[in-house]
């Protein structure tokens, strides 16, 4: 029996790269969540973000709006509750934070 590995399809330190040269973008449905599920900030949000490690990789998956492109999904706990963080690159390669919910 082997173990599936957690490889991510973006690399995680450009999405940090990214966040901190200032080109990423919230969803509307992750900024909304940000506030209800957490009652942080979106500046709160992408400290979180850059905390992120690799063993904080939950999957990587394929959109389901636009199967040609992949999205990661990372776990952190936030206070006594899980985020369920999906990051993607763009085309224009710009961090989008795609949801930012609790688990």
């Amino acid at each position: 029996m082997t173990l599936e590995k957690k490889v991510p399809h973006y690399s995680l330190s450009k999405l940090k790269r990214l966040i901190e040269e200032g080109k990423y973008r919230f969803t509307f449905s992750s900024k909304k969540t940000i506030a209800e599920d957490f009652s942080i900030t979106s500046e709160e949000a992408l400290d979180t973000i850059l905390k992120l490690t690799g063993k904080d990789l939950y999957k990587s998956m394929r959109s389901h709006e636009n199967p040609g492109l992949w999205q990661d999904v990372y776990h952190k706990d936030i206070g006594t509750r899980t985020a369920y963080i999906k990051l993607q690159i763009s085309i224009t390669d710009d961090a989008i934070i795609i949801s930012f919910k609790k688990k």
